[in-house]
């Protein structure tokens, strides 16, 4: 489902923004430390899209800053920022800013996407077990098997996509379904796939490298 189109600065990364993601960052570039900086002034969101291997790909996340972790003498910042909204990139503009400034509308789940209750058991049973096996603090990312919980500002699909050790275009995927069923069956099929390599060091490895969330708070 799409809704209102409007204009935001966007922030194109090598990362896959969810919503309720929590991302540090760090602002270096004269353009982006202008398009921060203008968010904050102004209390506006920005967009991020994933930029891999030179191709921006359309749907991305909105991005507010929810901290301030360090400014250094030469301008630039280190931020958290949160993810809220999911959009699709109509077009965009590189020449009345520095940065690009992107026409988006906002994209929604479709009314029937419902999580149904047998998928959801599946995946987080999975779930659960990755972040037993990866993680030093697996209580503060494992959810409850007995029902779906509620989210505060994401849902359960994008919450364990983040600690789920999907790559880019994976991560991507999830962002672009309309649908947290087909969320929750996709990352169930990618975790029923990792799991049996774990004892692979290389598995692990990468697992941690391409981690760049912060551990999330469920805020249940």
């Amino acid at each position: 489902m799409a809704t209102a189109v409007e204009q935001i600065g966007l922030f194109p990364l090598g990362v896959v923004l969810f919503p309720g993601t929590y991302l540090p960052l760090h602002i270096y570039e004269p353009r982006y430390r202008q398009l921060i900086g203008e968010c904050l002034s102004s209390r506006l969101p920005f967009g991020i899209n994933l930029l891999d291997e030179g191709d921006l790909h359309l749907i991305g996340c909105t991005a507010e800053v929810e901290g301030i972790v360090r400014r250094y003498d030469d301008g630039r910042l280190d931020i958290v920022v949160v993810g809220r909204r999911r959009y699709v990139l109509q077009s965009f503009d590189d020449q009345s800013k520095p940065y690009f400034v992107g026409t988006i509308e906002y994209i929604e789940d479709r009314p029937d996407g419902a999580a149904r209750l047998e998928s959801y058991r599946h995946c987080v049973t999975l779930y659960n077990a990755l972040v037993e096996r990866v993680f030093p603090n697996p209580d503060r990312l494992k959810l409850p098997t007995d029902a779906i919980p509620e989210i505060k500002g994401s849902t359960p699909s994008f919450f364990m996509a983040q600690k789920a050790g999907l790559k880019l275009v994976e991560k991507q995927v999830v962002l672009s379904l309309q649908s947290e069923n087909e969320r929750l069956e996709f990352i169930a099929q990618h975790l029923a796939e990792l799991l049996p390599r774990l004892d692979r060091a290389e598995e692990l490895y990468r697992i941690a490298r391409t981690d760049g969330y912060l551990t999330p708070d469920r805020q249940l």
